[in-house]
């Protein structure tokens, strides 16, 4: 009976101690507005310790500053107040003003355009359309189109539906790079690589690579269902791959005759892919590791 009511006391001291803390992990939390005014679904870093944020629900984009501050400006069509104007994906741009595309659609979810927003960190907000007028689209919530800062200096977007990626300068100058793939492309996010190239995620078995001069390269591998695509501190750039619940990784090394061109990895298997588009198997478990698998389509420019 002691040890019953020992194991009891215990357990509810337990109860009443604070949860431990995560090693390495710090969490600060951070009130939303009551009632709830701000919905932040897609986050870009900013500058001086601030971090942008796109709210697709209340139709507003902001940041939240170094000290827990929320500042947000909500986006209003002046053509026509009943008009859903959506901002999708966000990021700081090397003005200092986050730059974010928007879906533009009347009152019934029908597309009307697509755009390329800048908000100033006090809120004059600017937009500006693109030359194709459906180009993003929207799942309930879910922001598609991706953008980010190049290595030139402009900013870099993916239009999802069009099978186009863009580009704008800081003075709103836009130009459209048609990437007709045979996969029937449906592009995601967009990084820049660390290469000094763009790097596309298409939903459609591709990871699309795009200079600054709009010089567009395809890598296709079946089986890939690509989303998100980041740069990694490593120097190689990451993917998720949804159907085979991975991370893939793609080495973006200088690609020249018999030497091998880019490295794959997905679901933890090691592929290499050679200049001539055959793919290797490079697992240090098999003993064939430079026996071809099988023949993927290669890169083309």
């Amino acid at each position: 009976m002691k040890s019953r009511l020992a194991a009891l006391v215990l357990f509810c001291v337990a109860l009443a101690a604070p949860a431990a803390e995560i090693p390495g992990l710090t969490l600060t939390p951070v009130a939303i507005p009551t009632p709830r005014t701000v919905n932040p679904y897609r986050i870009g870093p900013g500058s001086n310790g601030k971090i942008w944020f796109s709210d697709v629900t209340f139709r507003q984009v902001g940041f939240i500053g170094a000290d827990g501050a929320i500042t947000a400006f909500r986006l209003i069509d002046s053509g026509d107040p009943n008009n859903e104007v959506r901002p999708l994906a966000i990021t700081e741009g090397p003005d200092g003003n986050g730059w974010f595309t928007i879906s533009v659609t009347d009152s019934s979810g029908s597309p009307l355009r697509t755009e390329i927003g800048r908000a100033t960190p006090t809120g004059l907000i600017t937009r500006f359309p693109t030359p194709t007028v459906d180009a993003c689209t929207v799942f309930g919530r879910a922001p598609v189109c991706g953008i980010t800062v190049g290595p030139d200096g402009n900013l870099w977007f993916t239009e999802t539906r069009t099978k186009r990626i863009g580009r704008i300068t800081l003075s709103g100058q836009i130009t459209e790079f048609l990437a007709d793939g045979p996969g029937g492309e449906f592009f995601y996010e967009i990084t820049a690589g660390p290469d000094g190239n763009l790097w596309v995620a298409d939903s459609q078995n591709d990871i699309i690579r795009i200079t600054p001069a709009g010089v567009i390269t395809t890598f296709t591998r079946q089986g890939l269902f690509l989303a998100r695509i980041t740069a990694g501190p490593d120097g190689n750039v990451w993917f998720t791959d949804a159907p085979s619940h991975s991370i893939g990784r793609i080495t973006p090394t200088p690609c020249f005759r018999h030497r091998r061109c880019f490295l794959l990895t997905s679901a933890g298997a090691r592929l290499v892919v050679r200049a001539d588009g055959r793919e290797r198997h490079a697992s240090r478990r098999s003993r064939r590791a430079h026996e071809p698998l099988r023949t993927i389509l290669p890169a083309r420019s």
